[in-house]
């Protein structure tokens, strides 16, 4: 701001933004914290402008100032205390002249918009994708609380996928419902996995049975 003034209440003045729009309008309040300016440009209509984006600012009128408007010390003395306002009728008619509320859709801003690498946000998109259609890879279709039990457990240390209702693991152990050791099998000779798949079987039943009887 290259200009500075005396922020009064009253002040009509024309302001222009370092974007150059020029606006005209009464000072109704200047707050230092927020760095705004509120202007009345007619009733019913404020602006609000930040003071840092304030180029210049020019004085088209100051207020008025009404003879007699001040009260002596002796008047001020003897003048009786206000009728507090406890009417219903008083309260409307105070809310009626109270001012508007001021609206900040005309807020002036000229902050920056920062870099945005689209390409970042298309890999993070895809990946949230594909994480996605794993999760819902990983869920059987049709299949039984405790089958879907011995799926998670076996996904956790070995590679396997739905094929129908059964569990293929590590594309070479096939366990079809009830999914116990019995409906176990592989479909290679002499594979390795199968003894550790049966073992994660029989560990993970006996952990539904314990939890069935309540143990």
């Amino acid at each position: 701001m290259t200009t500075t003034i005396d922020w009064t209440i009253g002040h009509k003045i024309r302001v222009t933004t370092t974007a150059l729009t020029e606006v005209t309008g009464s000072v109704y309040c200047y707050d230092p914290l927020s760095q705004t300016v509120t202007l009345e440009e007619s009733p019913q209509k404020f602006r609000i402008v930040r003071t840092p984006l304030i180029k210049s600012v020019v004085v088209l009128e100051k207020p008025k100032s009404t003879p007699g408007s001040t009260p002596t010390a002796a008047a001020a003395t003897s003048a009786p205390a206000a009728k507090p306002k406890n009417s219903w009728s008083e309260i409307a008619r105070a809310k009626k002249d109270a001012p508007p509320a001021v609206s900040t859709q005309a807020f002036e801003t000229n902050s920056p918009v920062g870099f945005v690498d689209l390409d970042a946000v298309k890999r993070r998109e895809g990946d949230v994708v594909n994480q996605e259609m794993r999760k819902q890879a990983n869920k059987g279709v049709g299949v039984t609380e405790q089958g879907q039990e011995i799926y998670d457990a076996i996904a956790k240390t070995l590679p396997c996928r739905w094929d129908g209702k059964s569990i293929l693991a590590v594309e070479e152990v096939q366990i079809d419902p009830p999914y116990n050791t019995l409906s176990c099998k592989a479909n290679k000779p002499n594979s390795q996995a199968l003894a550790h798949v049966k073992k994660i079987i029989e560990a993970t039943w006996k952990k539904i049975d314990e939890r069935a009887k309540g143990g």
